[in-house]
C-alpha cells in the first residue's frame, strides 16, 4: 500500500510541477511513518522565497490530498534542497534562546506567526525544558508558539 501511495504522490508532483511550469526533480520516500518528497532544480529558489512560504502550501496541498489514503498513519512531509533540515536546526536554538530569556526574566516570549511544521519543533524541542511551557496561540496564518515561564 505505502509503494502504490508513493507512487501516487510522484505522479501527482509530477503533474503539479507542469501545469506550474516549475523545472524540478521529484523523489518521493518512504522513510517509516513518513512520506518525504525531496524537490531540488533550477526553480529551487521560488519555492524558498519568502519564508519558503511555496514549499509549505505544497506540503498543505499534499497533506490534504493524501491524509485519508495514509489512513492518519504517514505524516507528509515537502522538503526542497536540506530546507527542512536546516529549519530544525535553527528552530531548535531559537527555541533554546527563547526558553532562556523566558525563565531568566520571568516572562512569556512570543515567536512571530509560523507553519504548523515549524511550530511543532518548538513544542517537542522544548518540551521536556524545565521552567517553561508551550502553547499555540492564534488563528489560521496568524498562529504562533508562546514560550511560557512557570517561575512567574
Amino acid at each position: 500500500m505505502v509503494h502504490e501511495m508513493v507512487e501516487e504522490i510522484r505522479q501527482f508532483f509530477e503533474q503539479l510541477l507542469d501545469r506550474a511550469q516549475l523545472n524540478l526533480e521529484i523523489l518521493v520516500e518512504a522513510i517509516q511513518e513518513e512520506i518525504v518528497v525531496e524537490l531540488s532544480g533550477q526553480d529551487s529558489g521560488l519555492l524558498l522565497a519568502n519564508n519558503a512560504r511555496l514549499l509549505h502550501a505544497l506540503n498543505q496541498l499534499l497533506i490534504q490530498g493524501f491524509y485519508r489514503k495514509g489512513q492518519g498513519k504517514s505524516r507528509f512531509v515537502v522538503d526542497c534542497n536540506g530546507y527542512r533540515k536546516a529549519r530544525v536546526v535553527e528552530l531548535e536554538v531559537l527555541a533554546e534562546e527563547a526558553a532562556k530569556k523566558s525563565t531568566r526574566m520571568g516572562q512569556s516570549v512570543r515567536f512571530q506567526p509560523m507553519p504548523a511544521f515549524d511550530r511543532r519543533i518548538i513544542h517537542l524541542h522544548l518540551a521536556a525544558y524545565k521552567g517553561v511551557r508551550t502553547e499555540s496561540d492564534g488563528r489560521g496564518r496568524n498562529r504562533c508558539v508562546v514560550v511560557i515561564s512557570e517561575n512567574r
